[in-house]
């Protein structure tokens, strides 16, 4: 039994059924997994008081992922933001965020349905900067399960 909060940063990321090349899955940086639900107010006559706030919906934020750069032509994910973003072709998928130990077993797992790109962005490039060149994806999906 685990008695001490899990850290944050052995994880991996997996997309639908690609086995694709390591850096495909190597992110620095994994953010968005979060569920919220949207509201209405509700005014209810001769209340002045108060008003009703109702639950409607969730809403899911989108996934933000980050990693080095690599030649385009090598990456399936970058292919798949690139028909996507550039040709219109979405190619929906099941996008999968392991929290792994120190085995590199899964402790945690978020399968984040119907996921699709919403954007690719390359890190300014700056002369007086020696540092690795990064990309962000931003991806947009339905929903989430959440498994240990």
């Amino acid at each position: 039994m685990n008695i001490y909060p899990y850290t944050g940063f052995h994880f991996r990321v997996t997309f639908g059924n690609i086995s694709g090349a390591k850096n495909d899955i190597a992110f620095q940086s994994v953010k968005g997994l979060e569920i919220q639900l949207e509201t209405e107010t509700v005014k209810e006559a001769g209340v002045l008081d108060y008003e009703h706030v109702i639950p409607v919906r969730a809403k899911f934020s989108p996934l933000i992922l980050e990693r080095g750069v690599f030649k385009p032509e090598n990456s399936w994910v970058i292919g798949w933001c690139k028909r996507a973003l550039m040709e219109f072709t979405f190619e929906p998928i099941t996008v999968t965020v392991m929290l792994l130990n120190e085995a590199h077993q899964p402790l945690i797992t978020w399968n984040l349905r119907h996921t699709w790109p919403k954007s690719w962005k390359i890190k300014d490039l700056n002369a007086q900067q020696g540092e690795i060149l990064v990309e962000t994806l931003e991806l947009n999906y339905n929903a989430f399960t959440v498994s240990s």
